[in-house]
């Protein structure tokens, strides 16, 4: 399989893990134990 780069760079697939990584961060500063795990 060859990668190019409409397999990289994907503005809904990114912004989808970054709002994702955004909230993960969230519940761990603030211990919220429902949302991190």
């Amino acid at each position: 399989m060859m990668i190019n780069q409409d397999n990289i760079n994907r503005p809904r697939v990114l912004a989808e893990v970054t709002a994702a990584f955004y909230r993960y961060e969230e519940a761990l500063v603030s211990n919220n134990i429902a949302v991190a795990g």
